[in-house]
C-alpha cells in the first residue's frame, strides 16, 4: 500500500485537484486533452537590492550538485538550460544535503514543446522554489527567494513573474507572502494538438510545436522601460562562498528594445 500512502501524502501537499490534474499528466499526453489556468503574478523586488544578509546555507548551485538537483526533482533540460547560462539555481544546503532550490530565468522560458514565454528586459523569471516536504513550514522558501531577487536587483533587474498554476494551493499561499494578488491569468485549451491561448489581450489559435512555438510577453507589458540605456553587466554570484569556476553565471546584458 505504498503507493497509496504516497498518494495520500501528495494530496495533503498539494490538494486534490492538483494532484489528479499531475496524474493526469503522467498518462495522458498533453497535445490530446489539457486545459491550464495560471496566475500571473508581477513581483517589484527592486527594494531588495539592500538586503545583502543571507543565511549562510544558501549558495548559487555549481555542477557537482547535478546529481543531488536530479533527485530532487529538477529536470535534465532545465540543468542544460542553468549550466547553459539562461538559467540559474539558487540552493540551500544542511548537512551537505541539497534541502531547498529556486529557479531564475532570464530573457524566455520554453513550456512543453509549443509555449514559449518572454520577459521585459529588465524582468526575470521565478520558476519554482522547492522545498523538501519534511522541512516545510520553516521559512526556506522566502529564504531561497529573497536571497535570488536581491542579487538580482543589485544587477539591474526591476521585477520578477511568477506563473502559479490556479489549482496549486501550496504555491499561492507562499507566493501571497511575497507578492500582492495576481491581476491576470493566461489560460490555454488543447485538444488533438490544436491550442487556443488567451493572455489579456492576446489570443492565439494553431497547431504549434517545439519549431514553431506560440510566443507570449509576460509580467507588466507597459512598463518594458523602454529607453535608450542598458542593464549593466551582471556579476558573479559574490554572495556565495563558493569559488569553484563553475558557478553559474548570470545571462550576458541584454540591450533594452527602442
Amino acid at each position: 500500500m505504498n503507493w497509496l500512502a504516497k498518494a495520500q501524502r501528495k494530496v495533503s501537499e498539494v490538494g486534490l485537484l492538483y494532484a489528479l490534474q499531475q496524474t493526469k499528466w503522467t498518462f495522458l499526453p498533453e497535445w490530446l486533452a489539457e486545459l491550464n489556468i495560471w496566475n500571473v503574478n508581477t513581483i517589484d523586488i527592486r527594494s531588495h537590492a539592500a538586503m545583502t544578509r543571507h543565511d549562510p546555507a544558501l549558495r548559487w548551485a555549481t555542477n557537482r550538485d547535478i546529481p543531488q538537483l536530479l533527485a530532487c526533482g529538477v529536470k535534465p533540460e532545465v540543468l542544460a538550460y542553468a549550466f547553459g547560462k539562461s538559467t540559474t539555481i539558487a540552493v540551500y544546503e544542511r548537512d551537505g544535503r541539497i534541502v531547498g532550490y529556486g529557479q531564475y530565468a532570464v530573457g524566455a522560458w520554453d513550456l512543453g514543446d509549443w509555449l514559449r514565454f518572454r520577459f521585459a528586459p529588465r524582468d526575470f523569471h521565478t520558476a519554482e522554489v522547492w522545498v523538501a516536504p519534511d522541512l516545510r513550514g520553516q521559512g526556506i522558501g522566502p529564504k531561497i527567494f529573497t536571497f535570488a531577487t536581491s542579487h538580482f536587483a543589485r544587477n539591474g533587474y526591476h521585477r520578477t513573474v511568477a506563473i502559479i498554476n490556479v489549482l496549486n494551493r501550496n504555491s499561492i499561499r507562499a507566493c501571497a507572502k511575497v507578492c500582492s494578488p495576481s491581476t491576470e491569468r493566461f489560460w490555454y485549451l488543447r485538444l488533438f494538438g490544436v491550442s487556443y491561448v488567451r493572455y489579456g489581450a492576446v489570443r492565439g489559435v494553431g497547431r504549434w510545436a517545439r519549431r514553431n512555438r506560440f510566443d507570449v510577453m509576460l509580467g507588466d507589458r507597459n512598463a518594458l522601460d523602454l529607453a535608450t540605456e542598458e542593464i549593466g553587466t551582471p556579476t558573479p554570484a559574490t554572495d556565495s562562498p563558493e569559488t569553484d569556476a563553475h558557478v553559474i553565471p548570470f545571462p550576458p546584458r541584454q540591450a533594452v528594445p527602442r
